[in-house]
């Protein structure tokens, strides 16, 4: 008779807390049976999909699979899906910025699957992003899409408000063409008319306060399969902290 996963690896958890030593459990059984429903309770991570490809419409999909379980995710218990893709040559510079974004606004782990001997310029870039970095370790619970103006629901904005009172935004464009995006900072949380420091996180250069929104008026351009990394501080709190690791 076929066992289930659940007991299978709450037996693999009980083996491993046995030993008495701090193990990180990274539990994979592809999100078949729904994990993140479970999960917290046998491992510290758990794969919410299948395999991922070193493709563009496999990290979109795989993204939007697991923003879906967020409410699940928590400090000692995170949705996985799957390994950053980040250097491994099939997708753009761009793309792979987006991956490392979201990855790190839902605090995915950041697993690298590139050769490290071998990285670019701009491998290493994106994977030694001090500030990205930050926010994906914050222990803040894991962010997700969030609603902007009327639009009801939609995966262009992603946020997670962060331990010292500011937010991770990705405005991210996973179409073929461009996007005028920007966000309102009530969508985020704060008071609509909310005074506000944004950073951008790519440029590592902060772009001045604004009031109630981001950018003051009209939309930034964001090219296709790209995102734009910022961080909206409330104004009057610290700006354009220095990490690191």
């Amino acid at each position: 008779t076929a066992i289930g996963p659940i007991p299978r690896y709450t037996a693999m958890s009980k083996a491993l807390n046995a030993t008495g030593r701090p193990i990180f459990f990274a539990m994979c059984e592809w999100g078949d049976a729904d994990p993140a429903t479970w999960g917290a309770a046998v491992a510290n991570s758990w794969r919410t999909t299948g395999d991922i490809s070193d493709l563009w419409w496999a990290m979109v999909e795989l993204a939007d699979l697991t923003q879906e379980w967020f409410e699940f995710a928590a400090p000692g218990g995170w949705n996985d899906p799957d390994l950053l893709e980040v250097g491994n040559g099939g997708m753009t510079t761009a793309e792979y910025r987006s991956q490392m974004a979201i990855w790190s606004v839902i605090k995915a782990p950041l697993l690298i699957s590139t050769d490290v001997t071998k990285m670019s310029a701009d491998t290493l870039a994106i994977l030694s992003n001090a500030e990205l970095i930050a926010i994906n370790q914050d222990v803040t619970p894991q962010g997700r899409p969030i609603c902007d103006h009327e639009v009801p629901y939609c995966l262009n904005r992603w946020s997670r408000a962060l331990s010292d009172g500011s937010y991770a935004v990705a405005l991210y464009n996973p179409d073929d063409a461009p996007a005028e995006l920007s966000i309102d900072f009530g969508a985020l949380g704060m008071p609509a008319t909310q005074r506000a420091t944004v950073r951008d996180l790519w440029a590592k250069k902060t772009l001045g306060v604004f009031d109630g929104r981001y950018p003051a008026s009209g939309g930034v351009t964001v090219a296709p399969h790209e995102a734009k990394m910022l961080r909206v501080t409330p104004a009057g709190e610290a700006e354009g902290a220095e990490y690191a690791f």
